[in-house]
Formats: C-alpha cells, sequence, structure tokens
C-alpha cells in the first residue's frame, strides 16, 4: 500500500517527468517527503525545495500549471524565491535558495541540497527527498517544534529497531 493518496501519486509522476533533466538540483520536501520517507501522516499538498534559478526554472517548466511565479517572499522564520502550482487541484509549492532565521535575527546560509537528498523509490519513481535529520533542523528553525520532535522520535525509533534487529 502506498504511503501516498492517488492524486499525489499521479502528480508526483508529473512532477518527475517535467523536472527530470533540470539542471538545477531538487527535492522534495514537508509532508509529502516525510511520508515517502515512512513516517506516518497524510500530506495534503507537495513541496519542492531547490535554489533560485531552480525554481524559476521549473516554473517555465510547469507554466500551465503555474498559480504564481516565483518571487522573494519573506516570513517570521524564512525567506525564499517561492512560487505556487496547482496540479490536477494539488497544491504544490516551490521555494529556491530558502534561508531560516537565526536565533540572532540573522539568516542561516543557502543549504548546500546536494548534502541532504536520498532518493525514494515508488513504484517506477525514483524521486529525491531531503534527509529527515535535515528536515527535523528545519522544522526546529521554523519554530514548528511539534514535527521537529515527530520526525526526531521516528528518527530514534528506526534506530532502536535496527538495533534490535542486529542483536
Amino acid at each position: 500500500m502506498s504511503p501516498l493518496p492517488e492524486l499525489h501519486l499521479r502528480v508526483l509522476g508529473l512532477l518527475a517527468e517535467h523536472l527530470k533533466d533540470l539542471p538545477h538540483l531538487w527535492a522534495l520536501t514537508g509532508s509529502t517527503s516525510l511520508a515517502l520517507q515512512g513516517l506516518p501522516l497524510t500530506p495534503h499538498d507537495i513541496d519542492l525545495q531547490t535554489t533560485k534559478a531552480g525554481a524559476f526554472a521549473m516554473a517555465r517548466r510547469l507554466q500551465p500549471w503555474v498559480v504564481q511565479a516565483p518571487f522573494f517572499r519573506r516570513s517570521r522564520h524564512t525567506r525564499s524565491y517561492w512560487g505556487l502550482l496547482r496540479i490536477r487541484d494539488l497544491r504544490v509549492e516551490m521555494m529556491g535558495d530558502i534561508q531560516h532565521r537565526r536565533p540572532d535575527g540573522g539568516w542561516y546560509p543557502v543549504p548546500d541540497l546536494s548534502a541532504h537528498i536520498v532518493y525514494v523509490d515508488i513504484g517506477d519513481l525514483h524521486l529525491p527527498v531531503l534527509r529527515l535529520s535535515y528536515e527535523a533542523r528545519a522544522y526546529r528553525r521554523m519554530g514548528r517544534e511539534q514535527r521537529a520532535g515527530e520526525i526526531e522520535r521516528w528518527l530514534a525509533s528506526l534506530s532502536a529497531s535496527a538495533h534490535v534487529d542486529q542483536t
């Protein structure tokens, strides 16, 4: 059984097809990424993380579905080049060069995505996702302590079960 609703799988297939040779790194993040990596939750949208250039390139490739072209957007905890797609009634957010606010009010550097991407396979799709440890850190930096804790507990349970399996 898939960890994702059928609509998500169809939209992920479309995204994978349109972005397969994109010359910019990109990865799934947020609830879809977490579900693909085993966390027991049901996502309601799809979030894509990339570079600034990647966000604009994605918007060009996915132009028929663009609701909001990427623009620089700042919130209390993050800033990025953000854009919005609507594909088959599913919300898809693009975030390029995302930065999280530091406790001193400055900004953490734009992450090197290549250091945080792992791949998951679902059906015939081979999808880039952001490593769970990176996701937990990002959620904590956004002030989303509950979600960060869920991810950390999930990682701890995986570690504990791997330890039990090896004894």
